[in-house]
């Protein structure tokens, strides 16, 4: 079977540690052929060399999920647990293929990491999205809390946007 045609992958799953090394290269050609007019060039490797080192951890204490075709991984994301609150999550920043964006993938990947923390009792969910992906966010129901600065090595900021998601305070709004 090939890609052609489709626009959803044909699996979601769990990711197991033998995916590490294919979701780092996806997670790097994600970040530099998608944020490079956002970050640059040196932040972009910077962000992507952290992430090769930090998917191990992520895979012990949450739920990292793999969407992927015949062809291989396209896209990445999940939960981790919050430190501070049993019912709040934070979503792993979604990354998709350069070739397969504008697909729904990124759709797809934050409705399975939600359902994945839904199922463990996760109502709440914080975002630490790049600013290129502030409009997809929102989009998925998430509201800017404000810009922060995170550093994957010494001197290599990158501006993110903290981001939230309550469904019940969405659904408090709503209720006259």
């Amino acid at each position: 079977m090939t890609d052609s045609g489709i626009t959803g992958p044909q699996l979601i799953r769990a990711v197991r540690e033998r995916d590490l090394p294919a979701i780092a290269e996806l997670q790097r050609a994600s970040i530099l052929g998608l944020t490079l007019g956002t970050y640059g060039a040196e932040r972009g490797v910077a962000w992507a060399e952290f992430l090769a080192r930090w998917n191990g951890e992520l895979l012990e204490r949450g739920q990292l999920l793999l969407a992927e075709r015949d062809s291989g991984p396209v896209a990445v994301g999940g939960w981790s647990p919050h430190e501070d609150s049993p019912e709040a999550a934070w979503m792993v920043p979604i990354f998709v293929a350069p070739s397969q964006v504008r697909k729904g993938l990124g759709r797809l990947m934050i409705e399975a990491s939600e359902s994945s923390g839904k199922s463990a009792g996760r109502e709440i969910y914080w975002a630490r999205a790049s600013l290129n992906a502030v409009p997809f966010y929102r989009a998925m129901g998430y509201e800017a809390i404000g810009e922060r600065d995170w550093a994957p090595e010494p001197g290599r900021e990158l501006p993110f946007m903290l981001m939230r998601k309550d469904p019940q305070a969405s659904e408090a709004a709503d209720t006259p």
